[in-house]
């Protein structure tokens, strides 16, 4: 038999490395941001990692097998925040201003998840994660002792009527309710001298812990924080959750840096960023990182009267305007101030054969979410614009378009590009509610 000799192989050394990205690329669990058909339902010890109780759910057996809250009819809302000078008129005790409608909502009690796993008892903490990590707390008095003007907190799956006015949440139960699973408290009326069902500010200042007061900015109460999208999971933590107590006022991004035990799930494997792997992601969403492989062909299309798809460079063909823009998230995150350059939705909507004062322009995004205006809005009216110090201030003349360029540069993807929604105007200083820049842009459709 010949002799074989083995020569040291110094690459072994990466061996480790190549197998683990290799794993990462095969089995990987991403975080998703988009709508979730089932819950996991966890039920840990009081050392918050030791599994005691779960399960998983669909939306079709939770509606079969559980009481199911809201009629499918009825509209709830939440309340943004309230800028005013004044901390106590922040509260808006008469809950006058800035609602948020959720929709005509069905969906099942987050009390009634819990039993699943074994329940809650006074002194525990449960957690409402979303798909993409943001999550909120709440303790059992909330979920089992609701006071009437809080109302059942739900895991809602089904829309049976779009709302009026601001963000679309699509109808009907996911992926046709976009928004959805989604959290909603469903308050009663007591509160509200128009009759409508609204958590508003002043509510959960009545009801809620004050560790658990949602705070926009770190300044402004808003129960739209509580309001999470694409619930996908419900984590029960005897003793209480143990977590930064002050999560709710932080950003979206200080939530998603958070340190809190994940349960050990079957196949699951690591959560990080495959872009510094090299790694392709098959149906990737378009909140992931990195540039989306379509960009160079991305076209939006426009429909009215008339229909018509443009390209980047058909854009690029017609008079452009540009002016500075800065927006808020709903979370506080600020984003700008940027140097934009599109074109006017104005121009777009003749396009697309006009519209009278009574339609609406829908803005549809390419992972689904989408907002509409009202006509005025496209003459830069019924904005809520703010200073650098998030106080409320006369609004200069804005302008809505099609974002392109940013500070002289394509939009880049992570920050919705290639085309996204702006509001513009002369002023650098000035800032609108981050709702409207709707990333991603692919549908503009007059209704």
């Amino acid at each position: 038999m010949q002799s074989v000799q083995y020569q040291p192989v110094h690459g072994l050394r990466l061996l480790p490395i190549i197998v683990m990205v290799i794993l990462l690329c095969g089995l990987m669990n991403v975080s998703s941001a988009a709508p979730s058909t089932e819950v996991h339902i966890v039920k840990y010890a009081a050392d918050g990692t030791t599994v005691l109780n779960e399960t998983t759910v669909t939306y079709p057996w939770m509606e079969e097998n559980l009481p199911v809250q809201g009629d499918g009819q009825t509209h709830y809302y939440h309340q943004g925040p309230v800028f005013a000078d004044e901390k106590e008129a922040q509260w808006d005790v008469n809950e006058t201003a800035n609602f948020k409608d959720l929709g005509a909502v069905k969906g099942t009690a987050v009390r009634d998840l819990c039993d699943l796993a074994g329940g809650m008892s006074p002194g525990d903490e449960v957690m409402v994660k979303a798909g993409d990590g943001y999550h909120v707390e709440f303790p059992y008095e909330n979920i089992y002792l609701p006071d009437p003007r809080q109302g059942p907190i739900a895991v809602c799956w089904f829309n049976g009527e779009e709302s009026a006015t601001g963000e679309r949440q699509g109808t009907g139960s996911p992926p046709g309710y976009h928004t959805g699973m989604r959290l909603v408290i469903l308050a009663d009326t007591s509160t509200n001298s128009a009759g409508k069902h609204v958590f508003g500010n002043q509510d959960m200042r009545e009801v809620m812990p004050a560790e658990m007061v949602h705070l926009f900015d770190n300044l402004y109460p808003s129960t739209s924080g509580y309001a999470v999208m694409w619930v996908d999971e419900i984590r029960i933590y005897p003793g209480g959750y143990h977590g930064s107590k002050d999560a709710l006022s932080k950003s979206y991004e200080t939530k998603m840096q958070e340190t809190y035990p994940s349960p050990p799930l079957p196949n699951a494997g690591l959560q990080v960023n495959l872009a510094v792997l090299g790694c392709e992601l098959p149906g990737r969403s378009p909140s992931a990182s990195g540039t989306d492989p379509d960009e160079k062909i991305w076209q939006v299309t426009l429909n009215g009267s008339r229909g018509r798809t443009l390209t980047l460079e058909d854009l690029r063909r017609l008079p452009a305007g540009t002016g500075y823009g800065s927006m808020i998230s709903t979370t506080g995150v600020r984003f700008g101030p940027y140097l934009l350059r599109g074109i006017d939705l104005r121009d777009l909507v003749t396009l697309a054969g006009g519209m009278d004062q009574v339609q609406r322009i829908r803005i549809s995004a390419r992972d689904g979410y989408q907002w509409e205006f009202e006509a005025d809005q496209l003459d830069g009216q019924g904005f809520v614009t703010l200073g650098a110090d998030l106080r409320e201030r006369a609004s200069p003349p804005l302008r809505l378009i099609l974002a392109y360029e940013q500070d002289g540069k394509p939009v880049p993807y992570d920050d919705g590009g290639p085309f996204r929604i702006a509001i513009v105007s002369d002023d650098p200083g000035m800032i609108t509610e981050g709702n409207f820049w709707v990333k991603w842009v692919d549908l503009i459709e007059i209704r």
